[in-house]
């Protein structure tokens, strides 16, 4: 094997190495919308939770792995009759 080639290979290795370790540290650098909320572990057990905003996590020792959709979503409830302290029928209907 040629001389050249093997420091040529290991050029490109060395270079696929860094681009690795700049690939992780900008997914590092987290910005979460808000009505959402991320769950990070730190080596594989729960640290903390990410509110809304800009957050900076450690490269190779803090994963998101949960995103948390915190938005509320409405459901009907059926109209329902009741009786009020002074005996009167009404119908109430809400949203929950």
């Amino acid at each position: 094997m040629n001389i050249d080639a093997l420091n040529s290979a290991s050029q490109v290795l060395i270079g696929l190495f860094f681009f690795y370790i700049l690939i992780k540290f900008v997914r590092s650098i987290r910005v979460v919308p808000t009505q959402s909320s991320y769950i990070v572990e730190r080596l594989g057990k729960y640290h903390k939770t990410l509110e809304a905003g800009f957050h900076t996590l450690i490269p190779f020792v803090d994963e998101v792995v949960y995103i948390q959709d915190m938005k509320e979503v409405s459901i009907n409830v059926d109209p329902q009759e009741c009786f009020t302290n002074d005996n009167v029928q009404v119908e109430v209907d809400g949203v929950s």
